[in-house]
């Protein structure tokens, strides 16, 4: 005898009511646990030492902890991390710190030097701003690690501020943060201790602990990392497909920061990041050299109006660079650096030398 019609509606009610039951439960129980282990530094609330601390609130506490007043800035997103203080005080006897932040634009670079010269009055008296086309990126977000910052997310829009909320409630539930949560929590029960990708020196340079470690060794295979990152970028990182045009509003912010330097006489040398040769290839391939283009004028033409020293080092020859001294597609090993600060500093190099005569 077939079971009645009602009775089978009970039953499948009855499920669909547990399965949300256990839905919501397991949902409440993720976001507990992200929010009780905070692994991304988004919420304040950590319990336990994270993956790796938020590098915009790492990269501030070594700046107000750096004694030594800086007459000289390096500004810029990750690809300048690795430029040495060191070798900038050697050319222009300038205490120097490096404020480049990862994945930063116009909006975070502004910030940084508005926090260095108006809020702590620092007397810097020159600026190195490594620049690229991802500065005024029509489509791009300001990353959550800035976003969740108070002291640069002050000087965000109020759109800004609203993604920031949105974003802190939808990740407390996300895949990719419970597995970060699972991980940190795993590392401390089995007390295991990992190399950082990424590491600061106190003057805020960037090094790499575990790339360096297989170079010294030799096993370091940079082809191997661009036969997996470089074929990815166009769309990933840099996202050709929304790059349409230039951001008029990071125009504008750009424009604010070389303001604020000819205002306080802070004297601007600013290049063009370069890009591993495979890279630039396939970028060219795909056509996307205009925007590569539009940016370098734009900034040529601001920088030089201002009295500032621009150099386009899109292409490595421009300064002489080595294409086996590349972590990855963008990111230089601080030997390219130098070559590059070495070049772009000439010219200060030499007026230097005159104001000494």
């Amino acid at each position: 005898m077939p079971e009645p019609i009602e009775y089978k509606k009970w039953i499948n009610a009855g499920f669909r009511r547990i399965w949300l039951i256990v839905l919501i439960l397991t949902l409440i129980l993720v976001g507990v646990l992200n929010l009780l282990i905070d692994p991304f530094e988004m919420y304040g609330t950590g319990l336990i030492e994270p993956l790796r601390p938020n590098n915009y609130r790492e990269k501030l506490d070594l700046f107000m902890a750096y004694q030594r007043q800086p007459g000289a800035l390096i500004l810029g997103n990750s690809r300048v991390e690795a430029l040495n203080p060191e070798t900038v005080e050697d050319i222009t006897s300038l205490n120097c710190f490096n404020f480049g932040l990862p994945a930063a634009c116009t909006d975070s670079v502004l910030a940084s030097m508005k926090i260095a010269v108006e809020e702590n009055q620092s007397p810097v008296e020159l600026v190195i701003i490594g620049v690229e086309p991802l500065f005024f990126d029509p489509a791009g977000w300001i990353t959550p690690k800035a976003r969740l910052v108070p002291e640069f997310s002050k000087y965000y829009s109020d759109s800004q501020a609203f993604k920031t909320i949105y974003e802190k409630s939808i990740r407390l539930i996300e895949i990719e943060q419970l597995m970060s949560s699972l991980r940190v929590l795993g590392r401390t029960i089995g007390n295991i201790q990992e190399l950082p990708v990424e590491s600061y020196r106190s003057d805020g340079m960037a090094t790499y602990p575990q790339f360096d470690m297989e170079i010294e060794a030799g096993t370091f295979d940079l082809e191997a990392v661009l036969d997996e990152r470089v074929p990815h970028y166009p769309e990933g990182a840099f996202g050709l497909s929304d790059f349409t045009e230039l951001s008029v509003s990071r125009l504008v912010l750009w424009e604010e920061l070389i303001n604020l330097c000819v205002e306080r006489d802070i004297q601007i040398y600013a290049f063009m990041a370069p890009s591993h040769p495979r890279l630039l290839k396939l970028l060219q391939e795909l056509d996307a050299m205009w925007i590569f283009q539009e940016t370098s004028d734009f900034v040529e033409r601001t920088v030089t109006d201002a009295g500032g020293v621009y150099r386009d080092y899109t292409n490595l020859e421009s300064f002489e660079g080595n294409p086996d001294w590349f972590y990855d597609e963008v990111h230089m090993w601080t030997s390219n650096a130098d070559l590059l600060l070495e070049n772009l500093l000439a010219d200060y190099k030499k007026q230097a030398g005159k104001d000494i005569e």
